[in-house]
């Protein structure tokens, strides 16, 4: 570990050096896991085209389910370990990564053995040659050693803030998935070709991981240190559990007392009208722990680092939202045809709750690194709990769109608890530094309505609304926006620039 920034210890709140480079790795790894994003989702959508072509749709459905139940037992294993360790304030000392890596290992072995024993009772649930999928089960399984083996190297780049590296090995990763499927599915063999894929993908991240990231590998037992690192890990685990349990009203209720079309709708205004936060938010979320996790004690930086975040972020799902209800009509009708239009009160509500999602996800991320865990699963149980109660009477009244007006209130509400918990009045010095984004909002409303009264072919009445409503929100955002949005905003156009001198060369 090359890195001068010592990769196991915060940064002391008046070491102002140490401060800034802790900002700088993270804007680096920002832009790092971004392209990483952009990368995958390519490589994927290629690589999934080509398998699309060879594989049948029968051959997907049984890695879906050989997949779905591997990743059920992989609750077991999934204790916390690794954000526990990632926030642990102070250092790292080599016998605290051994007692991880030894719980980690024991967990996952008692897993794949019951697995192993369990998978007979399992296959008699699907329709599929039990035998077949019982040694597709037990042969993915071996996947999670591989995953366990990987876990300590990952959480030392992390912890140092080194995601070229992380970056590298996922994208590595996903190349060896993509080759491996394709060339054995082209050789005919079918859903063994995905297995055998992801075996070796596993194989390969856990060798590179640790070539990257090289530790002293060993195993050591400490009841006293593995608590410590549960107290932390069971809660922020179970923070995931309760928010999975948000998805259950539309498969439950949703599909009894309306249908299995109303769901259809859910889950695809979900998936559409969260994109932008999938794309950003999932890239940014592994840098923005450690970014907060190294500033522990540091409150004041934290509340100045909550308040950039909002302001860089919330203007993109404003004005996704602004894109949506201006011509999200004419976009649903053309791309994905005429059926899908009764959606479209449940995707604009979604839309609208990743604005809030924005503000709850960062304080989330800054209570966790302070280690206030508990606080967080708490808000995320009554979250949860608001969510479905709310969405059950709303389904009775309003239809299946209740359950999108749910989640919007309930992630809106719960938003002041937490930022009162970082500091009191925060979330209103946050609301006031962002509120030029809403003005930008409102104001390019009005430009793209106006530009849908222009005639013109179906495409054309598609971007004149959408291209008019993003320069408007663009200008507004320029002329009101903080000068950090005009700064980085010149940077990246400055390198673009760049990067196109240097082509045109």
């Amino acid at each position: 570990m090359s890195d001068s920034l010592d990769p196991v210890e915060s940064v002391n709140p008046d070491d102002r050096q140490g401060v800034k480079e802790v900002h700088r790795r993270a804007r680096s790894g920002i832009r790092v896991m971004l392209g990483r994003g952009v990368t995958l989702q390519v490589l994927s959508l290629v690589g999934g085209i080509i398998l699309a072509r060879i594989l049948t749709p029968a051959e997907f459905g049984l890695f879906g389910i050989v997949t779905f139940v591997v990743l059920v037992l992989a609750q077991w294993g999934e204790v916390g370990l690794a954000p526990s360790l990632i926030q642990r304030a102070g250092g790292l000392e080599t016998r605290t990564l051994r007692v991880a890596f030894t719980l980690q290992l024991m967990l996952t072995a008692v897993g794949i053995l019951i697995l192993w024993f369990v998978t007979p009772l399992v296959v008699g649930f699907y329709p599929v040659d039990p035998e077949q999928l019982a040694w597709l089960i037990r042969v993915l399984a071996a996947n999670l050693l591989f995953q366990s083996l990987r876990s300590v190297s990952a959480v030392v780049l992390e912890r140092s803030m080194r995601y070229r590296p992380l970056a590298l090995v996922d994208m590595t990763e996903n190349v060896v998935y993509q080759v491996v499927a394709i060339v054995l599915a082209w050789m005919g063999f079918g859903v063994w070709s995905l297995v055998a894929a992801v075996l070796g993908r596993g194989l390969v991240g856990a060798s590179l991981m640790y070539a990257m990231a090289r530790w002293r590998i060993g195993f050591a037992l400490d009841w006293s240190l593995a608590r410590d690192l549960l107290a932390y890990g069971l809660p922020f685990q179970a923070q995931g559990l309760i928010k999975k349990a948000r998805e259950w009203l539309a498969p439950t209720l949703v599909a009894t007392y309306i249908g299995p079309a109303a769901v259809g709708y859910l889950g695809w205004a979900l998936r559409l009208g969260t994109k932008p936060a999938f794309v950003m938010t999932g890239n940014i979320a592994r840098v923005s722990f450690s970014h907060f996790s190294r500033l522990q004690g540091n409150d004041e930086e934290q509340c100045r680092l909550v308040t950039r975040y909002v302001q860089l972020l919330s203007p993109i799902y404003l004005l996704w939202l602004a894109l949506l209800v201006v011509a999200g009509d004419r976009l649903v009708s053309f791309v994905y045809t005429d059926k899908w239009l009764p959606a479209m009160p449940a995707l604009i509500a979604y839309a609208a709750m990743t604005y809030f999602s924005v503000f709850s996800w960062i304080a989330t991320v800054a209570l966790n690194a302070r280690g206030e865990v508990m606080l967080v699963l708490k808000n995320s149980a009554a979250r949860t709990a608001l969510q479905l109660g709310l969405g059950v009477l709303l389904v009775f009244t309003v239809g299946f769109v209740g359950v999108a007006v749910a989640a919007v209130v309930a992630t809106a509400y719960l938003v002041t608890p937490l930022f009162r918990a970082l500091r009191s009045g925060l979330l209103s010095d946050v609301l006031r530094s962002s509120t030029w984004g809403w003005i930008a909002f409102f104001a390019s409303l009005p430009v793209g309505w106006a530009a849908r009264l222009i005639p013109g072919p179906t495409l054309v009445q598609i971007l004149l609304p959408v291209g008019s409503a993003a320069v408007a929100f663009a200008a507004v955002s320029w002329w009101l926006g903080p000068d950090t949005l005009r700064h980085h905003a010149k940077r990246a156009l400055s390198a673009l620039f760049r990067r196109s001198a240097g082509e045109s060369r």
